[in-house]
C-alpha cells in the first residue's frame, strides 16, 4: 500500500502533503512523486474516439502486394459498480465505426455503422460487435484485469488497443520507469508454435497541469533469428506516448506506432513492411466532467471526515498495443 504522507521529525519541520492522489516530496530538493491510479464513479459512461490505420506491404517472388485497413470508432466504458477491494466493474462496447479495407488490384470496401443498413461481405463480424456489450471487465486499481466475461463469442470488436495502460505500484517521479511483461505466440516455418517474451516499458516524461505524459517502448526479449517469426512479432512491437489525467484518473489520449521492415520472411528476396498507427482520445466533454465528478466525490467524502473512495482508483488499454 502506497503511503501518501510520510511523517518526518526533523528540526525546522518538513512539508508533507497529499493532493489529488499525488505523493509530493519537496524537502531536501527531492523531485515530486505522483501516484497514478484510475478513478471511476458508478453509473458514469466514458467515451474515447479511436483511430486505427494499418498498412502491410509484401514482396514475394517479385510480386508486390499492399493491404490497407483504416477505422474510426467510439469506444465506450459503462461503469457498473465498485468492489470492496477497490476494483471497478465496467461494460465494454463500441458505439459506432467507420471502416475501410483495400487490397492491391481490388476495389476499396467500406462500412459505416451509422449509415449502412447491411455490412458488405467480410464485415459481418465487425457489424455484429457494434452497439452491443462485448465484455464485462473487472480491473484493479493499477489496471490489471481481475476478471473478464465475454458477452459474445461471435462478435469481433474492431481494434481498440489494450484494456488499459498498466500503472506503477508506487508513486513515481519524472524520469522513473516501470514495466509490464507480456508474451505472444507465433508460428515457425515448420508449424511449431513459438512463445516470444516481450516487455512494455513506461517512462514518466513530465507532469503539467495535472496531466502526466508517459512514453511507452516495447522490447522483444526473446532472441529471434528467423525472419518468418520476426515478421509476425513486429506487429506487436509498438512504441508511443500516453497522456494520463492524474486528477480524473484516466487516459486522456494515447498514440502508438509501428514501422518495421523485415527481409527474407518467405525466401531470400522476399520482404514485408508493417506500418500501423493507433490513436485514442477522451471525448472533450467527458474529460471535463470526469475531473469535476471525482473532485465532487472527494469533497463529499471529506465532509464525512474521510478521503473519497470512488468506484475505483483503477489503473485503456495499449487495443492493438493497442489499438
Amino acid at each position: 500500500m502506497v503511503r501518501l504522507g510520510l511523517a518526518m521529525g526533523i528540526a525546522g519541520g518538513v512539508l508533507c502533503s497529499a493532493l489529488c492522489g499525488w505523493a509530493w516530496a519537496e524537502w531536501g530538493g527531492e523531485s515530486p512523486k505522483y501516484e497514478l491510479r484510475y478513478r471511476f464513479l458508478p453509473g458514469e459512461t466514458i467515451r474515447w474516439n479511436v483511430v486505427h490505420r494499418n498498412q502491410v506491404k509484401t514482396m514475394v517472388a517479385g510480386a508486390a502486394k499492399t493491404v490497407e485497413t483504416a477505422s474510426r470508432s467510439v469506444k465506450v466504458w459503462r461503469v457498473l459498480r465498485g468492489e470492496a477491494d477497490g476494483s471497478a466493474v465496467f461494460e465494454q462496447a463500441v458505439e459506432d465505426i467507420d471502416m475501410r479495407h483495400q487490397m492491391s488490384g481490388c476495389d476499396e470496401v467500406r462500412y459505416n455503422s451509422r449509415t449502412d443498413k447491411e455490412p458488405p461481405p467480410g464485415f459481418d463480424d465487425v457489424a455484429s460487435a457494434v452497439g452491443v456489450p462485448l465484455a464485462t471487465v473487472t480491473l484493479d486499481s493499477r489496471g490489471r484485469v481481475i476478471k473478464r466475461e465475454q458477452k459474445s463469442s461471435k462478435a469481433q470488436a474492431p481494434a481498440q488497443g489494450d484494456i488499459t495502460m498498466p500503472l506503477p505500484e508506487h508513486p513515481v517521479a519524472v524520469g522513473e520507469t516501470w514495466s509490464q511483461p507480456s508474451e505472444v505466440t507465433v508460428t515457425a516455418k515448420d508449424g511449431r508454435l513459438i512463445r516470444v517474451k516481450m516487455e512494455q516499458r513506461f517512462t514518466l516524461e513530465e507532469v503539467k497541469t495535472g496531466v502526466a505524459r508517459i512514453r511507452m517502448k516495447t522490447l522483444v526479449l526473446t532472441p529471434i533469428r528467423d525472419p518468418a517469426v520476426e515478421a509476425q512479432v513486429v506487429q506487436f512491437a509498438a512504441d508511443g506516448e500516453i497522456r494520463f489525467d492524474i486528477d480524473a484518473g484516466r487516459v486522456r489520449s494515447q498514440r502508438t506506432d509501428v514501422d518495421r521492415h523485415v527481409v527474407g520472411f518467405r525466401g531470400e528476396t522476399s520482404s514485408i513492411r508493417y506500418v500501423t498507427c493507433f490513436e485514442e482520445e477522451l471525448q472533450t466533454q467527458a474529460a471535463r466532467s470526469a475531473a469535476a465528478a471525482v473532485a465532487k466525490a472527494d469533497r463529499s467524502s471529506a465532509t464525512d471526515g474521510q478521503r473519497a473512495q470512488p468506484v475505483a482508483r483503477v489503473a485503456e488499454a495499449a487495443e492493438p498495443a493497442a489499438r
